[in-house]
């Protein structure tokens, strides 16, 4: 068998850079692709280790799951006595556990985290993988606020555990993101077994999470005591982030809850109570209504965890979908409250408008009065040029809609190329007349859906077959694409669309000839590029009209 050290290449590829960590006869190593000249990150074990086939066998399935939060296995292989699996090396990502290190983490952003990687591990699981072995180390989050789960599948077959029942190994992932949702929100591990940095908790009886801190929001609070304490409560990752949503689409920035032996009789006040008794809402209906959420963190002093309890052999893979309300213009990303720089901007930006409407009022005055007719004539003329422009624009427009509302009696989200699952539990949001309120579609690596499907979108049900003259649409931030098709059919295969939104956004009107039809299907084919440079659209109101 070929003995491994720095400077060996695998494939005369794959060369070591630095050991990563051990774990018994798994070794995992920093290296360098020198084909692709990037950094990557290679796991080898004995060809003949007895679980090795299998972990070679879990990685090549798991590398054809592209979904963003699952680290990507780039290469499998074997080669002198010797296996080894390649994958994709993160940078500035820290995982949970070092998140964890002097402070617990915002309530919101605690219920981000978990949300998104339960989001993984449902895509994982429609593909029969698993993790199995989850803990605060293998959730990482990214400067940009990305999540990414490491070892799916690839731990397991590892730890001998590629053949535990389907059923079995989806509670055991859902139970592990909630014991780190736990950790999340009160800086204590609640599991059986201990974790290298993770203070414990008292394993024997483990309390709510607002018995331990203050600020947890009730939702929250209920999920970690069915799960950890009632043994009830969601049975799969799926089943836990439709429970947790929504959350935000961006990094929540802010402090944990207080440790409730030190906060002030003020805070304890305010601190949710757990709802008694807790709701199972997973125990007989997975379709039964979602608790509500969202509840805002108070600043905390940090909380210090002793650093000598992080072990130097780290484990195998470190490496070291309705959205909050956004924050109000001018204040920081992310942030509550207006500090005392924000609130100073804030007063400049009023009163320099006010200023601003004071000299236009003057001269707008002075204009009334003012001025010949050689003056008044351009300016007559270049108004009736561009009104008659705007009636000859063809649809789609920015004008108000025309003809009698029709109320869809559902929306739900479209996508018969992936999971038939499109952030569904927000479609609703664009036809409930709210527009601070949107759906949005998964976040992707490339406009193309990351080239595992066609497109999504959405889908409104108008109960019967009617006629409809225009479509409004209210696109929320960067111009985007969208089709639109009028059918009495749940698909847009092989159809012509009806109208089409170019590169819009805001409120926009899509106009074709009068067609009848049940349902009407919004189609994203391409992809609008955001801040963070990651790809999605949202949409925040949709209204159809005969």
């Amino acid at each position: 068998m070929l003995e491994l050290s720095e400077g060996d290449a695998l494939a005369e590829r794959y060369e070591l850079v630095a050991n990563a960590g051990d774990a018994g006869a798994y070794r995992q190593w920093h290296a360098v692709d020198r084909t692709l000249a990037r950094d990557v990150t290679a796991i080898t074990f004995p060809e003949d280790d007895p679980h090795a086939a299998a972990a070679l066998d879990s990685a090549r399935r798991a590398a054809g799951v592209d979904d963003h939060h699952l680290l990507r296995i780039l290469d499998v292989g074997t080669e002198s006595g010797m296996s080894y699996v390649v994958t994709e090396r993160l940078h500035d990502a820290e995982s949970v556990a070092e998140l964890l290190q002097f402070q617990t983490l915002p309530a919101e952003e605690a219920r981000r985290i978990i949300g998104e990687a339960a989001t993984g591990l449902h895509t994982a699981a429609a593909r029969g993988l698993h993790h199995l072995t989850l803990s605060p180390h293998d959730i990482l989050r990214s400067r940009d606020g990305a999540v990414t789960v490491l070892g799916v599948a690839t731990d397991s077959a590892l730890a001998g555990l590629d053949d535990v029942p389907a059923t079995v190994a989806s509670r055991t992932d859902t139970e592990d993101l909630v014991r780190i949702l736990y950790a999340a929100l009160t800086g204590q591990w609640p599991g059986p077994n201990p974790v290298p940095g993770m203070p414990d908790g008292n394993n024997d009886e483990v309390r709510p999470p607002a018995q331990v801190v203050t600020s947890v929001p009730s939702d929250l609070d209920a999920v970690c005591s069915q799960v950890l304490t009632d043994g009830a409560g969601p049975r799969t990752p799926g089943e836990l982030a439709r429970l947790l949503s929504p959350w935000s689409a961006e990094r929540v920035h802010g402090n944990g809850g207080r440790d409730v032996a030190l906060a002030s009789d003020d805070e304890l006040t305010a601190a949710p109570a757990l709802a008694s008794p807790v709701k199972h809402y997973f125990d007989d209906d997975t379709s039964a209504a979602l608790p509500p959420s969202g509840s805002t963190a108070d600043p905390d002093e940090t909380q210090q965890h002793d650093l000598a309890a992080f072990s130097t052999n780290r484990p195998l893979n470190d490496p070291s979908v309705v959205d909050l309300e956004p924050p109000a213009p001018g204040l920081p990303q992310g942030f509550e409250e207006p500090d005392r720089h924000s609130s100073g901007l804030a007063l400049g930006i009023v009163a320099g408008l006010l200023v601003l409407t004071v000299i236009a009022a003057f001269f707008g005055l002075r204009g009334i009065g003012g001025g010949d007719a050689t003056d008044a004539a351009p300016s007559s003329t270049k108004t009736s040029s561009s009104t008659t422009k705007a009636t000859a624009t063809p649809s789609p427009s920015a004008t108000t809609p025309a003809g009698t509302a029709i109320k869809p009696v559902s929306a739900d989200g479209f996508d018969p190329d992936g999971d038939g699952n499109e952030h569904n539990e927000l479609a609703a949001r664009v036809i409930d007349g709210d527009t601070s309120t949107s759906w949005i579609t998964h976040i992707y690596r490339t406009a193309e859906f990351s080239g595992i499907k066609k497109g999504a979108g959405l889908i409104l049900d108008l109960g019967s077959s009617k006629q409809v003259g225009s479509v409004g649409i209210n696109v929320n931030g960067s111009p985007t694409t969208i089709q639109v098709f009028v059918t009495d059919k749940k698909n847009v295969e092989g159809s012509t669309p009806w109208g089409t939104l170019s590169n819009g956004s805001g409120e926009q009107t899509v106009r074709g000839e009068t067609t009848k039809g049940r349902y009407v299907i919004l189609w994203i084919t391409e992809l609008s590029q955001d801040s963070s440079n990651r790809f999605r659209n949202e949409i925040a109101e949709v209204k159809v009209l005969s």
